[in-house]
């Protein structure tokens, strides 16, 4: 067989292994696009820009990030607004209050105080290393009365469904976003990916959180 008679098998094989890499990815990205609408359908309509909107609740579950950047300061501003405007008695910060988390929650704590809100009405959740994790943890805080989420939107939707699978009484105030452009973009993509992992942790994993609630 000659050169040319090796080449057309060759080129055949190719051809069928690259519409099966194609078809491959159409199907994982339909999967990701489906994941990510369900989880932001499902709970947009509890996510709310303004104050005025949110329901009147027994605490505000303030979820950690790192200390310093726009995220961070953003949704200590937020929830600041929420106390002050009568919405919570009680701000529940939950974050990692390990050496690791860069003492998230004495910042939080902090930052907090400094705008207005007294230490009384701040409690810490020290094992809120992930969302799942604050959200199983909450109703040993006072959730059970009712919560409101605060982050910033694209975060917020997952926490509202997972508060939802939790049996948590639930709503979200929105706080501002980064105003880095650069940062916002990583953080949208990086919370596509988060909507598929917390559907896959709820409904075929089983995932619990890394430390049982308090009793």
């Amino acid at each position: 067989m000659g050169t040319k008679g090796m080449e057309k098998p060759r080129a055949g094989r190719l051809r069928r292994l690259l519409r099966w890499a194609a078809g491959g990815f159409a199907a994982l990205a339909l999967f990701v696009l489906g994941c990510n609408l369900y989880v932001v359908l499902e709970t947009r309509s509890l996510a709310h820009d303004d104050v005025a909107d949110v329901p009147v609740s027994a605490v505000g579950l303030v979820l950690g990030t790192l200390p310093g950047n726009d995220f961070f300061e953003h949704r200590l501003d937020s929830a600041a607004v929420l106390w002050k405007a009568g919405k919570v008695k009680t701000l529940v910060l939950s974050g990692d209050g390990g050496p690791e988390g860069q003492n998230q929650l004495g910042r939080m704590s902090e930052g907090l105080v400094r705008r207005g809100v007294p230490a009384t009405a701040l409690v810490r959740d020290p094992a809120g290393y992930r969302t799942l994790d604050s959200l199983a943890r909450v109703s040993s805080y006072g959730g059970a009365g009712g919560v409101v989420i605060v982050s910033q939107r694209f975060h917020n939707y997952r926490a509202l469904l997972l508060a939802e699978h939790y049996g948590v009484p639930v709503s979200a105030y929105c706080a501002a976003h980064s105003e880095s452009a650069r940062e916002v973009m990583r953080s949208e993509w990086r919370e596509i990916l988060a909507r598929v992992k917390v559907l896959l942790d709820l409904h075929m994993l089983g995932t619990v959180p890394r430390e049982p609630p308090p009793k």
